[in-house]
């Protein structure tokens, strides 16, 4: 796979071998957290309304990316010193493929809303559904007892 400039250069490339492994790993089975960040305290507030994610097809995700649904973001970061020369340490490259919350549908065949802090009186569904998916949330983030 190649992302190609507007004057026809190679931008980047990956394998597709390893774009596929990477994709089938990483996104088998994910859960979303929704998360608002509080720059006054440079601090996170994470929610309990958690949308657990499975069937993470690769043509999912090159049909999003056809459609404009996902979308590269090269998150490079270079730092100079006082005379502009670059210092390598310091320097962060990033590179991320991006997607809207709107538009996760279109990378999963099922979305399942939970809320991580309801938890039925037999204490066995949630942590079940999570389990399941190998999900394991810091504890900040829910109620659940731990096992």
């Amino acid at each position: 796979m190649e992302l190609i400039d507007e004057e026809g250069e190679i931008a980047a490339s990956w394998s597709f071998t390893k774009f596929l492994g990477h994709w089938m790993d990483k996104h088998s089975r994910v859960a979303f957290v929704p998360s608002q960040k509080s720059d006054a305290l440079s601090a996170y507030r994470f929610g309990n309304n958690v949308r657990l994610a499975q069937g993470a097809a690769f043509r999912r995700l090159l049909r999003a990316i056809a459609a404009g649904q996902v979308f590269y973001d090269p998150g490079c970061r270079a730092a100079f010193d006082a005379e502009g020369t670059p210092i390598p340490r310091q320097s962060k490259r990033r590179n991320q493929w991006r997607v809207r919350f709107r538009d996760l549908d279109a990378l999963y065949a099922t979305m399942t809303p939970q809320d991580v802090t309801t938890v039925p009186a037999d204490n066995t569904v949630s942590q079940r559904v999570l389990r399941d998916l190998g999900v394991i949330l810091p504890v900040l983030l829910c109620d659940l007892p731990r096992e």
